[in-house]
């Protein structure tokens, strides 16, 4: 008998393990940077600014080049991430 380890998980699989997020709001995670803005528009204080994102989710990998491919995510990242953030994960996954 062999042993196979998971090399990738895709989007019902991270929801599997417990993630309560969205796949917009896991996407802009990944992203390298975060938009922020305060103040009021109607007022003539608004502003927006780019902050580095200091802990990013890991970053999603297509195997085709077009908009609709199936996204995937390294395992053993997505599992580190979820242990460095304390979330608990379900192991019949």
């Amino acid at each position: 008998m062999t042993t196979l380890k998971r090399q990738m998980i895709d989007w019902c699989g991270i929801q599997k393990l417990g993630w309560p997020n969205s796949d917009t709001t896991t996407e802009r995670w990944e992203q390298p940077t975060i938009l922020r803005s305060s103040g009021s528009r109607e007022k003539g204080t608004f502003k927006e600014w780019h902050e580095p994102n200091l802990d990013p989710f890991p970053r999603r990998v297509k195997f085709r080049n077009h908009r609709n491919s199936h996204p995937v995510w390294p395992y053993a990242e997505v599992i580190a991430y979820f242990e460095a953030h304390g979330l608990k994960v379900n192991q019949d996954a």
